[in-house]
């Protein structure tokens, strides 16, 4: 009995040290990995749940902008960082849609990174620039068989969601255009606005604001349900490529290996972080669609958008080049 005891005592002191080291955290900054370039949807929600992480965890979340490559730069500096949920990392569509395009990655996104929470879905609108005759779907389709490849699309870079979502709408509608492929949304959206291109398919998130100026004329949402900021602007389903159904989404991960209950915490802050009222209303008002979720629900998810951005990879034959 005595040794009973003994033993006992001794595996609770076993875990004793981990149990208190996870209680003390987060006891320094947590750095936030933001994978594209500033002005993109990933900054305007990472800095979104950063401020109320902040608020309710006591220490600061940073923003470290690491762009390139769609996205991979910034996600295999995470992949590679130490798994003590320091080192947390936006995770946008166009991660899951990378193995299928990339043959040679560094780093495998659904392998070396372990999914932490989906922070919102939203649609994405098709875009053209207002000097542009191209007031419809129907135009655009009309005007890109009259002259196949004349008309360019703006891209986040290639593989990425904007990308993909082009190629899916090219193949659906049967048109030739031409991708103009960009190191992140942010420099594809400026070039957009300039009329330096001629459509492209942005986030609402980031188009919104351009859209209501009049600097951008948008023509289609990428979803079935109309986006409420818009209500007159029809699905690109119901304007003659039926079928077609797209949604970009952003979500949070840490490398591979990070304590369960450092993720269940992250998990826990952000999912508050998403549901104050101040945070809640400005994320309504980009069109971010929010819901509880838990690690693993973002994990099934996950998962399922890797298998079928790969076939639409497939169809599309598209490449990295």
């Amino acid at each position: 009995m005595q040794r009973r005891k003994f033993l006992t005592t001794l595996s609770a002191l076993a875990i004793l040290p981990e149990f208190a080291w996870a209680q003390r955290y987060p006891n320094k900054p947590i750095r936030l990995i933001n994978p594209f370039p500033p002005g993109g949807t990933t900054e305007i929600l990472g800095r979104l749940i950063g401020q109320g992480m902040t608020q309710s965890m006591g220490q600061t979340i940073v923003l470290d902008t690491r762009s390139g490559a769609g996205g991979n730069i910034g996600l295999e500096a995470t992949a590679r960082s130490a798994p003590d949920g320091y080192t947390i990392a936006m995770y946008p569509i166009s991660s899951v849609m990378a193995p299928a395009v990339y043959k040679n990655l560094a780093y495998d996104p659904l392998k070396d990174l372990v999914p932490v929470a989906l922070v919102g879905k939203m649609p994405s609108l098709l875009c053209v620039h207002p000097s542009r005759p191209i007031h419809s779907v129907s135009d655009l389709l009309k005007l890109a068989k009259e002259s196949p490849g004349k008309i360019n699309y703006a891209s986040a870079g290639i593989g990425t969601s904007p990308h993909l979502f082009t190629e899916l709408f090219a193949h659906m509608s049967g048109i030739k255009i031409t991708h103009v492929p960009y190191k992140g949304a942010g420099p594809a959206l400026v070039d957009q606005i300039a009329g330096q291109v001629d459509m492209g398919f942005q986030t609402a998130t980031a188009a919104l604001p351009y859209v209501q100026q009049g600097k951008l004329r948008a023509i289609a949402t990428t979803t079935l349900e109309r986006f409420t900021p818009l209500p007159n602007i029809p699905s690109v389903a119901e304007s003659g490529v039926p079928g077609f159904e797209a949604s970009a989404w952003f979500g949070v991960v840490a490398p591979a290996n990070t304590p369960r209950d450092i993720i269940d915490r992250l998990n826990h802050e952000i999912m508050k972080s998403i549901n104050l009222p101040d945070t809640k209303k400005r994320l309504d008002d980009l069109g971010v669609m929010t819901s509880s979720n838990s690690a693993e629900d973002f994990g099934k998810f996950m998962r399922t958008e890797a298998v079928k951005w790969a076939e639409v990879v497939k169809i599309a034959n598209v490449k990295a080049e």
